[in-house]
């Protein structure tokens, strides 16, 4: 006969070592990874499509991850940019980035989003209410 689960350890995040498995709703991992695919996916393409320059002239995955973010708990936070930094960083890499540039470029994208949701997050902790 097995213990009774601790309640805790049920919600931990489905990436943390102990947590359990079993009760993990298929979205806790499908949508980490679906962001993922955006992120590199059109971070790729915005870093390919460059006309003149380094500048993209459009950059979708800093207001999608923006969104992400505003929507979810801040316990989830550390999955969702763990992914993108990842996802941004490789997305740098396969566009043939050096290592130092694509890590300092996907410091920059990742810092510009944090520095930008988290304080409308702590300020609008019910959510935002835009209609």
């Amino acid at each position: 006969m097995t213990a009774p689960s601790d309640p805790s350890r049920d919600r931990a995040l489905p990436f943390t070592p102990g947590a359990d498995l079993r009760h993990t709703a298929p979205s806790e991992f499908f949508l980490p990874f679906l962001l993922g695919v955006f992120v590199i996916f059109t971070a790729w393409l915005g870093i390919v499509n460059q006309q003149e320059g380094r500048i993209a002239q459009i950059w979708l995955p800093n207001p999608v991850l923006y969104v992400v973010l505003m929507r979810t708990s801040w316990g989830r936070w550390p999955v969702y940019l763990g992914v993108a930094t990842s996802a941004n960083f490789l997305a740098d890499l396969l566009a043939g980035d050096s290592p130092w540039l694509a890590a300092g470029l996907t410091f920059a994208n990742i810092s510009e989003v944090v520095l930008a949701v988290a304080p409308l997050k702590r300020w609008f902790s019910e959510g935002l209410a835009l209609t």
